[in-house]
């Protein structure tokens, strides 16, 4: 998308899996150049204590985003 003059448009890419109790998602963030997890629960809530031990897991195979204000939710995903 980027060789067709579409990256910076990009906000970020969604990468989806089937956990034991629902969707997880990792989310790549373009601007920031780093991923963080996202684990949604019914009623727009988020699964953080899941979140932070994925974060924990995978520290040392992604660039994870530091700041936590940056991990923005991405609510209705068709995945």
């Amino acid at each position: 998308m980027t060789d067709h003059g579409f990256g910076e448009q990009l906000l970020c890419a969604l990468y989806g899996f089937l956990g034991r109790e629902g969707p997880v998602y990792w989310i790549y963030s373009f601007k920031g150049g780093a991923y963080y997890p996202f684990v949604p629960k019914k009623g727009h809530e988020r699964e953080s204590s899941l979140e932070f031990r994925l974060r924990s897991v995978m520290e040392g195979e992604l660039p994870i985003e530091k700041d936590l204000e940056k991990w923005y939710p991405l609510w209705g995903t068709p995945l």
